[in-house]
């Protein structure tokens, strides 16, 4: 409940607590994030004449539309925080090939010390630790939100907190990058944990395994001593139920209080060489389509509606189901944003998404835009998570395997990703789900991005097999090995 329900406290912020030691807010003019996540820039608008120094990569999101971070990024920036417009400013990458083998460090410049931005990719499109070295030539690392519980990094096996590990599921845009990251600390820790301290969010240190004594009453004149003498002096049946109503008052409050999360669970899967509701779902004038056999499924989640309350039993019992998953929900859907809005934004989405799948479809076929008029509709579905499977509905009914043959090879295919106008396939999210909607509707194959592997194997069903993509013409080439007998990527 602390978590879902932080106590704002503007006597802990960092503007308060620069004036309690004397200084002038004014005269900072300095500050290195992590990254740009709504609970790292809360107090920027404390320090607007601040530069606000974070990594090239976190800066490229949120600066530059073509991005494909971008409105991820943007959804986690809040608008109250960047309204007074922070003087963002990349760090300069540095010239040295790596630290502690650490790739694409980048150095803060305009500060006297060393302080340098380490990348560690997984948990937004740029975050990255904060490196200082201080007098004595050791290094200490604040790793950010690269792990939140000690034991993912100091345990052997790690291990996650129950309470954290949903959350940081949720809010993560690149679940290997996360492994990979986190296996690279363990390692750092390992081989340099004489030259380098690694820490991340306050609670998560050593400090806070340590048991912090009980007070103890002064004496039995004490209020609470005498609480305890009267209850005492009472039967046991009644001193426990007097014991036991103030828990059973909060069990009962903390049951009907909403909780910031989304329950989802699997959605529905349309096949793309087909009809839905009676429509085609891929139209094509201007030539004459091929008669294809087999499916192509596109995959999807469905979640408790952004206003929709979600109670703590609902919570509970998400986090021990293989059929649903708990989520933030401001990892769903954007924040701020009414209903209206949001299914607003999935629609053109889901247009955009269509759009570069003809795109990336024609270009992969060596066509131009434009000399094939190719039309889809997906009546009440949205966002960008079915590009890939469109780009492939439409290489399938234009070209099939290249060779006569379907690309499915009559076989029932299910899968999920983003697409790009050049091919390139992304990480959507929800993907052990997805495996659970495919199995269900009855295909054997999914194509899942490579970088969402791991999550696909967590709850994989039975009998499914992954195939793991990162490009339109990768995935192709696989579907063509796994009915010619080739060899076939796995995750």
């Amino acid at each position: 409940m602390a978590y879902a329900q932080p106590a704002r406290d503007p006597e802990e912020s960092a503007l308060r607590q620069i004036v309690r030691l004397g200084l002038d807010p004014r005269d900072v003019r300095h500050l290195v994030l992590t990254h740009l996540h709504r609970d790292h820039t809360g107090g920027l608008p404390d320090f607007p004449g601040a530069r606000v120094h974070v990594h090239p990569a976190e800066y490229r999101a949120v600066t530059d539309p073509a991005d494909p971070h971008h409105r991820h990024s943007l959804d986690r920036f809040l608008p109250a925080h960047r309204a007074h417009g922070p003087l963002l400013t990349p760090a300069v990458p540095d010239g040295s090939a790596e630290w502690f083998g650490f790739p694409g460090v980048a150095r803060v410049a305009g500060l006297a010390g060393e302080v340098l931005l380490v990348p560690l990719p997984g948990h937004s499109a740029g975050h990255a630790g904060v490196a200082v070295r201080d007098g004595a030539g050791r290094w200490l690392l604040h790793a950010g939100h690269a792990y939140l519980y000690h034991g993912e990094i100091e345990r052997t096996p790690p291990s996650a907190h129950p309470a954290f590990a949903p959350v940081q599921q949720g809010a993560q845009t690149d679940a290997e990058a996360v492994r990979a990251t986190r296996e690279r600390l363990r390692a750092l820790r390992r081989d340099h944990g004489d030259r380098v301290t690694v820490r991340t969010t306050p609670g998560s240190g050593p400090a806070s395994r340590r048991p912090r004594p009980c007070p103890r009453p002064r004496t039995r004149a004490t209020r609470l001593g005498r609480v305890f003498s009267k209850l005492a002096a009472l039967p046991r049946p009644r001193a426990l139920a007097i014991c036991a109503a103030p828990a059973v008052a909060l069990l009962a409050v903390t049951a009907l209080a909403p909780l910031p999360f989304a329950v989802a669970q699997p959605g529905m899967t349309a096949d793309v060489l087909g009809s839905r509701d009676g429509t085609e779902v891929i139209t094509i004038k201007g030539e004459k389509p091929r008669k294809t056999t087999g499916e192509l499924r596109m995959t999807t989640i469905e979640a408790t509606g952004p206003q929709t309350p979600v109670r703590i039993g609902q919570v509970v019992d998400g986090w021990f189901r293989t059929d649903q998953a708990v989520m933030p929900v401001d990892a769903v859907y954007p924040s701020g944003d009414t209903p209206k809005e949001i299914q607003q934004y999935n629609r053109d989405q889901m247009v955009q998404s269509q759009n570069v799948a003809v795109e990336a479809a024609l270009k992969q076929l060596g066509r131009e835009p434009g000399s094939v008029d190719v039309r889809l509709e997906l009546a009440d579905v949205g966002g960008p998570s079915a590009g890939l499977l469109f780009s492939l509905g439409i290489v399938d009914k234009l070209d099939g395997d290249g060779s006569g043959g379907d690309l499915t090879g009559g076989r029932s295919i299910a899968g999920t990703g983003t697409i790009t106008a050049d091919g390139q396939v992304g990480a959507v999210g929800g993907v052990s789900l997805k495996t659970r909607a495919a199995s269900r509707d009855g295909a054997t194959v999914f194509l899942v991005p490579k970088a969402e592997c791991g999550d696909a194997q967590a709850e994989l069903p039975s009998g499914m097999r992954l195939i793991p993509v990162t490009t339109l013409n990768g995935a192709i080439d696989s579907l063509r090995a796994l009915e010619h007998g080739g060899k076939v990527p796995a995750c």
